[in-house]
């Protein structure tokens, strides 16, 4: 409202052309878009009324999806069950959503000759909130005419109420497998055992559901919670399986205490060497016989000691199942060696895939994270390797050196222009030198005498933009546009009655300047200032023109 209602009243935004306000009784009011951040004033014929105003944006976000149930990225089934499994969602938008849905394809067959079919499904039931809804729906693949080794995929689909065209998001896929045949197991040294599977977790997928593990701990039941956590603790241990096979590590292949017994059944065969028997086929000498009984004394005398002296049985046993090879290839961690680099990972993943199997992924996500970082390290130094077998030329030889024509050459420096400076660092610059230079001027309780020249106008209309367009992002530069506007109004390059909005200008100004790059040292020859040194090599000189 306004004490003069005959007067004609306009609202302007930094830059645009001002819009008249519309009378209503006393009030004035306007309606209009805002599609981002600026500053604004009211002003009438005679000028600009009351203060400078600020407006932000807030950018509406997309909408956020988070599926509860189920919690891992592929559900195996079993061929006799009937599976009917059940999902449940929780979406949120700082708005609202307007609608839901579930894009779902199911894949027949296998090889080139799979089809798929996509279906859009709705939810079976929905809780509606004002930004949060729960929904839940239960797959029944008898109605989806699915078989056994069929396969779901599906994703769930968000709109929100954004307007004129809404946003949408995509939850990550999920895959329902039904196995063709049953499941097959093994059996290792008396333990039944599942075959391992025919797919792998990456390590990020790991960390990512550890991560989701321990944010569901309030909303999972204590076994929901220590069944999942030790299913992580089974996909780290295949996947470290996996990379150490391919560092040659070897495991057990049943060839233990079974094979031990199965050689103690087993009839000894006395096996002599042929050439010794040949030599003397007939020969049943003393003397042969003292041989044979000293050379057999001879091979086994280790063996015989060492029987002797373990009287625990301890080394029989490690002799029973142990499987040395000597010392193992450990390259140098200090150089970037992928296999060093690659043992380091598979130690981390030993230690997560404990703390998983123990139901605690908070101790166990530092290690899965440090497992991964030395797998890309890995990556890393396995294309550096690779690098260095490039090509190498043969060194030149001691007649073919300094033999090369430099008749083309026609200077030995060469000279370029240097590259522009950037205006908007350069209009930064300016206006920092100048209220640099009036915040040392100002006297405490005195007002700013310093008034704007035409070239801080110029920086502040440069700059004015630039912000607003910053404040999409970053709300907070709205204060600095306002403050902008302010200096302008007052024709002041310091505001003593808005020290602290000055301030906060001053710094916003110092940290988007860039930062200027230490000067190149050119290279200077080195001249020794020692009387004798320049002695000698004027000697030298002197020498060399006097020879003919």
């Amino acid at each position: 409202t306004f004490s003069d209602h005959q007067q004609s009243y306009f609202l302007q935004f930094a830059g645009q052309p001002d819009i008249a306000l519309l009378q209503q009784d006393e009030a004035f009011t306007v309606t209009l878009p805002v599609e981002r951040a600026g500053v604004y004033h009211i002003k009438n014929k005679h000028g600009i009324i009351g203060s400078i105003h600020s407006i932000a944006v807030t950018a509406d976000t997309a909408p956020q999806i988070r599926i509860t149930e189920p919690t891992s990225t592929i559900s195996i089934f079993a061929k006799s069950e009937q599976p009917t499994p059940r999902l449940s969602v929780q979406m949120n938008d700082d708005f609202g959503i307007s609608k839901v849905d579930i894009l779902a394809s199911v894949a027949k067959g296998s090889g080139e000759a799979v089809k798929f079919r996509d279906e859009i499904f709705e939810f079976d039931t929905i809780e509606r909130g004002d930004r949060v809804w729960h929904a839940e729906k239960s797959w029944d693949f008898s109605q989806l005419d699915m078989e056994p080794g069929d396969e779901l995929y599906f994703t769930v689909r968000v709109w929100d109420i954004r307007a004129p065209e809404p946003q949408l998001s995509r939850s990550e896929t999920k895959i329902l497998r039904w196995l063709d045949d049953e499941e097959a197991l093994a059996v290792g040294d008396g333990i039944l055992i599942d075959f391992m599977p025919e797919y792998f977790k990456s390590q990020r997928q790991i960390i990512i559901e550890t991560k989701q593990l321990i944010a569901d701990r309030e909303i999972l039941s204590e076994s929901d919670f220590t069944a999942t956590s030790r299913s992580l603790g089974h996909s780290q241990s295949d996947l470290k399986l996996k990379y150490g096979q391919y560092l040659g590590d070897e495991f057990d292949d049943g060839t233990g205490a079974n094979q031990r017994e199965e050689d103690e059944g087993t009839p000894d065969v006395e096996v002599k060497d042929g050439d010794h028997n040949d030599e003397h086929e007939h020969d049943d000498s003393p003397q042969l016989a003292a041989g044979d009984h000293s050379l057999t004394s001879h091979e086994h005398g280790h063996e015989a000691a060492t029987e002797s002296d373990d009287k625990s049985g301890y080394q029989q046993i490690i002799d029973a199942f142990g499987h040395a090879h000597g010392d193992t290839d450990i390259g140098v961690i200090g150089t970037l060696s992928p296999k060093a680099l690659m043992k380091r990972a598979i130690a981390f993943m030993w230690d997560a895939e404990l703390q998983l199997l123990l139901a605690k992924p908070e101790l166990a996500l530092p290690y899965e994270e440090k497992a991964l970082t030395f797998l890309n390290r890995a990556r890393k130094a396995e294309r550096i390797y690779i690098k260095r077998l490039g090509f190498e030329p043969p060194p030149v030889s001691e007649k073919r050196r300094y033999q090369g024509d430099l008749s083309d050459i026609l200077s030995y420096k060469r000279y370029r222009d240097a590259a522009p400076e950037d205006p908007y660092n350069s209009h930064l610059t300016h206006l920092l030198t100048a209220l640099n230079l009036a915040r040392q001027t100002i006297r405490p309780g005195t007002q700013s005498k310093s008034v704007l020249n035409k070239d801080v106008l110029t920086s502040i209309e440069f700059l004015k933009p630039a912000f607003i367009e910053q404040a999409q992002t970053r709300p907070a530069m709205v204060s600095h546009v306002a403050t902008l506007e302010k200096m302008q109004l007052a024709d002041r390059l310091w505001l003593t009655d808005c020290d602290d909005c000055m301030r906060q200008l001053y710094n916003e100004l110092w940290r988007q300047l860039t930062p200027v790059a230490l000067p190149s040292q050119s290279n200077s020859e080195y001249r020794s200032t020692n009387p004798m040194v320049e002695a000698y090599s004027e000697h030298l000189l002197n020498s060399a023109e006097e020879q003919p």
